[in-house]
């Protein structure tokens, strides 16, 4: 039946408690403290027809504005929303609040005293929103993380992207500090100790990389893995970034660098330089080797380093492996051929220098002498070991040089002088053939015959038809030995079981 002039609302009072001006205005945003006095007075003097709209006007405040204070003073427990449509809220009086809080009764919010701390984080920079709320009170109670760590994690957030950025964002820190054991604020203040030296860290390689601006999230993820995941120290890292000089300077290729020196058991600067000086020195013994070959602008691999130091342990001094480079140069370089002739030299014996260089002093003798006996006998290819071992075998035999030329120039003509010489000098000595003379009787009576076998494959009597009459050759002294009857076959068999395939020197 009763209530004021409507135009007595203008000149009467809204109590406000001091507990309010005390507790809660000193650190609101002054936005939300008009709204929340706004709304105190309506609660006092009711206005019909208020709105979203029509409150938001008379506070000179857009509504979203509007109802990020409603939502303040909401989740801090000084405000209920008790209807959506039409937006409806009840101010909850104070002393009553703190009272059930005291007795912890507070079952509609436990989390105002919080929200009101973290809200001061962002001050009026920013306005969260309940959703924010929602975000960060899920740290608490489904992460299990205390409210002072989540303020510190909410400090470290706004340090590393300001005071803008979502508070999603933070949500793998949250996870992580819950796994690394963070429980109390002073467990929180010594992790964000640790990740602001690491940040630091990470600027100074990035910088030694010849990058400037703020690292990305994949920069972030690399770092971590290299000091948390492998355990290596920055001046470990800082001492890699030097080597990636030999090609592109990025994180990735340090990523590689560091990889293999983890795989090595290297973590700390130390311990990956004196890795670096062992690989130098590797290397520096490697190269001599590829120059012989005739490689050269080519860092040596590990396969050939390890190579290297393989033979080594086996026996070969520095100086028998570059004769060995040395003579398989006309292979181009490779491996393979510098391995076999290692092999092939170790099955002989010969490792150290003075018994490898006289081996090839043996071998550079008997080419030079195989060079004149093939030119004798016309054929046009360099000598292989086995030229080399028939020409050991015959000296061994005592057959003389002398004789092994005038073989040689016998052999003119064929596809396979060494194999022909081979069998003509074996039945030459035989027979007792043992002078340049005999030799050459006993082939001219081989021609004989043979000429003589076609005439008579040819027909037995003249074009008259007189029958052939030989005449007997004259005896000389150089006939004065046993002789051998020769046919076409035996000849062809000289020819049989050879090949003049390459072999290892």
């Amino acid at each position: 039946m009763f209530g004021f002039d409507a135009g007595s609302t203008l000149y009467d009072v809204t109590p406000v408690e001091n507990l309010f001006i005390q507790e809660y205005m000193l650190r609101a945003d002054g936005d939300f403290v008009k709204a929340y006095l706004y709304a105190l007075m309506q609660c006092y003097h009711p206005m019909t027809g208020a709105s979203p709209e029509s409150v938001a006007r008379d506070l000179g405040l857009d509504e979203d504005r509007l109802r990020a204070a409603l939502g303040y003073w909401e989740l801090l427990g000084l405000m209920r929303r008790v209807s959506d449509n039409p937006p409806r809220y009840v101010c909850c009086n104070l002393s009553q609040t703190l009272r059930m809080r005291a007795n912890n009764d507070d079952r509609s919010y436990p989390y105002a005293d919080f929200n009101q701390r973290l809200s001061a984080l962002f001050g009026p920079d920013r306005l969260l929103r309940p959703e924010d709320y929602r975000v960060v009170v899920d740290w608490i109670e489904s992460v299990k993380l205390s409210e002072p760590v989540v303020l510190k994690l909410v400090e470290f957030g706004i340090l590393k992207h300001g005071k803008r950025f979502p508070l999603k964002k933070l949500e793998k820190t949250a996870v992580e500090w819950a796994e690394a054991g963070v429980r109390t604020e002073s467990d929180a203040e010594a992790l964000l100790e640790r990740e602001a030296a690491i940040e630091r860290g990470l600027k100074q390689v990035l910088r030694r990389l010849g990058r400037r601006g703020a690292p990305s999230d994949d920069d972030v993820d690399l770092f971590f893995k290299w000091t948390r995941d492998w355990g290596c120290t920055l001046e470990a890292i800082l001492a890699a970034c030097a080597e990636t000089t030999k090609g592109a300077p990025t994180m990735g290729y340090l990523d590689g660098i560091l990889k293999r020196q983890h795989t090595l058991g290297k973590h700390d600067a130390p311990a990956i330089q004196a890795q670096w000086s062992r690989e130098r020195e590797e290397a520096d013994a490697v190269r001599p080797i590829l120059e012989a070959m005739g490689v050269r602008g080519t860092a040596p691999t590990r396969e050939w380093v390890n190579a290297v130091e393989t033979w080594r342990e086996r026996g070969f001094p520095a100086g028998s492996l570059l004769m060995a480079a040395g003579q398989v140069s006309r292979h181009g370089g490779k491996l393979d051929d510098f391995e076999r002739l290692l092999e092939a030299w170790l099955r002989q014996g010969l490792t150290d220098e003075a018994a490898v260089e006289a081996h090839l002093t043996r071998i550079q003798a008997a080419n030079m002498r195989l060079g004149k006996l093939f030119q004798l006998a016309g054929w046009d290819r360099p000598p292989v070991g086995r030229d080399r071992a028939a020409l050991t075998e015959w000296r061994s035999l005592g057959i003389s040089d002398e004789l092994v030329e005038v073989a040689a120039e016998f052999a003119s003509g064929v596809q396979q002088p060494i194999p022909y010489m081979d069998k003509l000098l074996r039945e030459w000595q035989a027979v007792g053939v043992a002078s340049v003379a005999q030799a050459r009787a006993e082939h001219a009576a081989f021609l004989a015959r043979r000429g003589a076998s076609a005439s008579a494959l040819a027909g037995r009597a003249s074009p008259e038809g007189t029958p052939i009459v030989r005449r007997p050759s004259k005896e000389v002294a150089e006939h004065r030995y046993t002789q051998r009857e020769y046919t076409d076959e035996d000849y062809d068999a000289l020819m049989r079981g050879w090949s003049d395939s390459e072999d290892v020197i």
